[in-house]
């Protein structure tokens, strides 16, 4: 059985189109995506790695 996850979706803020009242929006600072829970963890799990191989 194949299991696919997504890290990213479309910005709940602006709907996906980066703006809102034509100004970039803050939630996705512009980029219409946010990240999915699972983004989030994998992008924490990237983080500590890079910090403990830098000790």
């Amino acid at each position: 059985m194949k299991s696919t996850s997504s890290i990213e979706e479309e910005c709940l803020s602006c709907h996906g189109t980066g703006k809102i009242n034509q100004k970039k929006c803050p939630a996705c600072n512009g980029t219409g995506t946010s990240l999915t829970e699972d983004g989030q963890k994998l992008l924490k799990f990237l983080r500590d790695s890079i910090r403990t191989s830098e000790h």
